[in-house]
């Protein structure tokens, strides 16, 4: 049994590295193009989308008289997440935003419908206008405040309470459609959002995985064959498999990217008055651009600078992990004798294309699959040994007993 889970575990610590590596590439890839912040323009215009609003799910005409590529809702959703982000420098003009706030995004919103872009639609500049000028019933806190004063005018004026709750409801419980809209659909779309980005970088990473497999020749049945019929290899890799739990812990925890960018903003004479204030610890830019624009005043000048640095940061710790992934592959490559790259001359191509295509669909689990499942491996040898040592044990004592016993009697 113990040889059973060493083969598991050697395969899973070689599955380990090598996803680590894979999801370094991803997570540059996330970064240089820009993925999280497309997958919030899928989100704003699928949240546009629901809402009743003439021609939103159109095609656009541009003010040359053209028509446009996107729908209006897909324009919207960039004007939106375009404003919300302040670019780092005209290199990455094209940045958007990655998270946005319901409040943040009515307050956008109204403000584009006062001065849209120049290269909106006519159906987009008019889809705003009737976003922030149509009135609708309230919802949410707005119909709460209005039931409260309801409530109150109806002790003082207890023989009209018919005609005072509906006056009430009637004027206050109306509200923007924009505001009635997002609290009634955006909670479900940014969900759909995040399961959408979280599906995405699964296929990134079996592509990911299957490019690595067959640029290198990574054959992940011949590799557990060789973890299973080498003692040596199967020693040395259970060995190595608590450091690379640790390694991969490093790696896999989330960097304080904006809170790090924070601390160097602040040591720095032109910054350190507005940012004396800002947390030693946030995970992401678009963290530290919303924390800027709601306690620093005049803060655009401030954050575009911090989006510029913590978008080079984010991107450089990328880089830096894909270094250490590749790092410890390496060196525990160096530590035994297993062949990563190749298959035996003797076998067929379709063997040799179904171990790359293996190798593709078990990267494509992820890093955080591996880790889970080595750690718990790891965690079960120990006492798994302990069983079976004291189970020989007992074994060798009960076989020992009648010759003992025989020996006596003469």
């Amino acid at each position: 049994m113990l040889e059973y889970l060493d083969i598991a575990i050697g395969f899973a610590t070689i599955m380990l590295l090598l996803s680590l590596a894979v999801t370094a590439v991803v997570q540059v890839i996330s970064s240089v193009f820009d993925l999280r912040g497309n997958n919030l323009v899928w989100a704003l215009a699928k949240l546009f989308e629901q809402m009743p609003v003439k021609d939103i799910s159109a095609t656009g005409t541009g003010p040359d008289g053209k028509k446009k590529s996107q729908t209006v809702s897909t324009e919207l959703a960039l004007a939106v997440a375009r404003d919300s982000s302040i670019a780092p420098g005209n290199l990455l003009s094209w940045y958007k935003a990655k998270a946005i706030r319901p409040d943040e995004l009515q307050a956008i919103v109204q403000k584009l419908a006062a001065a849209p872009p120049s290269n909106m639609s006519e159906q987009a500049k008019a889809a705003l206008q009737q976003l922030v000028s149509e009135r609708v019933p309230g919802s949410g806190q707005l119909m709460d405040d209005a039931k409260a004063v309801a409530a109150e005018l109806e002790v003082l004026f207890p023989t009209r309470a018919q005609a005072v709750r509906d006056s009430v409801t009637q004027i206050m419980g109306k509200t923007q459609r924009i505001a009635a809209e997002i609290d009634t659909w955006f909670d479900t779309v940014m969900d759909r959002s995040a399961d959408r980005f979280a599906r995405n970088s699964k296929i990134w990473s079996g592509i990911i995985g299957a490019a690595l497999a067959l640029a290198f020749q990574v054959n992940a049945v011949y590799i557990f064959l060789q973890i299973s019929n080498n003692a040596g290899i199967r020693n040395q890799l259970v060995a190595i498999a608590q450091p690379t739990l640790q390694q991969a812990a490093q790696i896999q925890a989330q960097a304080n990217v904006a809170g790090s960018t924070f601390s160097t903003m602040k040591k720095e004479e032109a910054y350190r008055a507005q940012l004396q204030n800002a947390p030693d610890r946030l995970a992401t830019c678009s963290d530290g651009t919303a924390w800027i624009s709601a306690n620093v005043q005049n803060a655009d000048a401030i954050a575009a600078e911090f989006e510029r640095r913590c978008t080079q940061q984010q991107v450089d710790q990328r880089l830096s992990d894909l270094s250490k992934s590749y790092a410890s592959l390496s060196g525990a490559l160096d530590k035994t004798q297993l062949k990563l790259t190749g298959t035996p001359p003797t076998w067929k191509w379709y063997e040799e294309l179904g171990g790359y295509l293996s190798t593709a669909i078990l990267l494509g689990l992820g890093a955080p699959f591996w880790y889970n499942v080595l750690r718990q491996m790891a965690t079960l040898r120990p006492p798994t040994s302990q069983k079976i040592r004291e189970e020989t044990q007992d074994s060798d004592q009960a076989e020992t007993q009648p010759a003992r016993a025989a020996i006596a009697g003469k």
